[in-house]
């Protein structure tokens, strides 16, 4: 049985084979080693690169970010307060103070019983329409697949 961490950039690594144009990743290296997400010459991204992919993708480890992503949107309290790349983003102050780390506001009792809200979501690549009109709320403690 392979580690958790190697399962996931399997995972990656098949979905290329289909050469998708877009892939959505939510924290594609947690559980993996530092030297599996940056490989021993530190470029872990070749294959996805090389297909032309564009990737969305969530992820908390900010030296993850830095090498990876060619832009970085960070959001707090609902709205985006940085869109800019890398370098520019991760040293914007309001960042640093609500992503990075520091000062951390707490949810009320109505944010924390209603954890995600989605209104009317529409999603399409290219011509084709993935998403329509898509309303969903996750409660605190669901777990959706």
């Amino acid at each position: 049985m392979l580690p958790g961490g190697v399962r996931k950039l399997l995972d990656i690594a098949l979905t290329m084979v289909a050469k998708p144009t877009i892939l959505l990743l939510d924290e594609p290296t947690s559980g993996v080693s530092a030297e599996e997400k940056f490989g021993h010459d530190g470029n872990g991204d070749g294959a996805v690169k090389a297909e032309g992919a564009t990737v969305l993708f969530v992820e908390h480890d900010m030296e993850v970010v830095s090498r990876f992503a060619q832009r970085v949107l960070a959001f707090y309290d609902g709205r985006i307060i940085a869109d800019a790349a890398p370098e520019i983003a991760l040293s914007d102050p309001e960042v640093k103070r609500y992503v990075v780390g520091g000062e951390l506001r707490r949810m009320d009792e109505q944010q924390a019983r209603q954890m995600l809200r989605v209104d009317k979501l529409n999603v399409a690549i290219q011509s084709v329409q993935i998403l329509r009109n898509v309303s969903l709320e996750l409660p605190t403690g669901t777990m959706a697949a």
